[in-house]
Formats: C-alpha cells, structure tokens, sequence
C-alpha cells in the first residue's frame, strides 16, 4: 500500500529482510566494519567534514539534545507551520529562552524580518524547519545563512527530518552548523535513528555547555 502521509514512509522488503538477520556484537570486526560504512555515507549524505552521530532515539529526544547543546542563552525559532511550533515549544519546555518569528503558512521567511529580531534580541542559535511537512512548505536556507555572516556567534540548526536524503542539502554549502536528519522518511528506512551533523563549532559550544 502507498500513502502520502508524512510518514513514517514504506520500508523496502529488502530492508525488511535484514532486520531478520542474525545480530553480532559491538566488539565485533563486523560491528567495526559497518560502523565504519555508516559514518562515510552519512558524511556523504550530510556533505560535511564534521561529525555525524546516528543517534539512537526519537526525533524528540535529538531535538532537545540539541537544545541543550548548542543554546547558551537565547534561540531565535522562526516558524511557518506545526514543527516550527514544535520547537519553540521543546525551548520553552526546557526553559530556554526563546524569542519567536512566525510567517504564515505556507510563506517564506524575510530575510529583513529575521535580522530585526536578531537586532532586537541577540540570540546565539537559530533554528529553522527544511522541510514543513504541516503544510509541504520547503523553506529556502541560503538568504537565512547568508545573513549570518554578519553575525559570527549564531549557530544555524536545520531540522531535515522530513528531507534529508530527499533533497540535496550540504553543510559546508549551506553553512549549517548542526543537521537533523530521521530514518524514517525520505531515506525510507525503520523509526530509531536519528543522524544530527555538527560542525567544529558547534561541537566547540556543546563542550562549554553547562546544560548537558
């Protein structure tokens, strides 16, 4: 059966076929030969010199993994539809605090609109959705990363969940700083990974962070 849901998409009988093969240890040179592969396709795949860590967990969990992380006082959420509520909502939650710009659905953000708030409210992070499966909206991440080139101390945090290995995306190109990426959407694959790529300097921040 095809649907067009947001997912989680259809699994391959392929894929599906090795979910019944036997398990081998993480000590394994088996273990350390797919390890191995998963961190060069994933490099490929997130077009980053970085790190790319394959998170065991839900969505929800790497989202506020990275909240934790990279957020050290304030997170500029811009928002066109549910998931960019979602995160706004998650900083809330994590008592972070957030300062919100919203466009209407289905509407791009102005590049204008989001440096006034920058102006206004100095955060050090800034979030947006790729790919708003609320409303199909692809939000366009150059013009957002050009403007922070004028602001050096803000990290660029993506959420491809819904587009990763869908449409091309490149860290070094598009100059994110940290990647979110699932398993179970465009790449088609079961729920329970979740690739999140991090540049040097958000790793940098993570490990000054004192809300680990």
């Amino acid at each position: 059966m095809k649907n067009f849901l947001t997912g989680p998409t259809a699994v391959s009988p392929e894929v599906l076929a090795q979910l019944a093969s036997p398990i081998f240890g993480h000590h394994t040179s088996e273990f350390k030969a797919l390890a191995k592969e998963l961190k060069r396709g994933l490099n490929l795949l997130f077009d980053t010199n970085g790190s790319v860590f394959p998170f065991t967990c839900s969505v929800s969990a790497a989202l506020e993994a990275t909240l934790h992380n990279v957020v050290v006082e304030k997170l500029l959420v811009l928002s066109n539809g549910a998931f960019g509520e979602r995160w706004a909502w998650a900083a809330r939650a994590s008592g972070l605090s957030v300062c919100h710009l919203h466009a209407d659905l289905g509407e791009i953000f102005d590049p204008q609109a989001v440096q006034r708030m920058i102006e206004k409210h100095h955060p050090d992070t800034l979030v947006m959705v790729h790919g708003e499966t609320s409303t199909g909206m692809l939000n366009v991440i150059d013009p957002i990363a050009d403007l922070l080139v004028d602001y050096p101390n803000i990290l660029l945090v993506i959420d491809a969940v819904g587009t990763i290995g869908g449409v091309p995306l490149s860290m070094k190109t598009n100059r994110i700083d940290v990647l979110i990426g699932a398993s179970q959407k465009c790449l088609a694959l079961p729920p329970g990974i979740v690739p999140v790529g991090v540049s040097e300097r958000a790793l940098q921040r993570s490990e000054s962070s004192s809300r680990k």
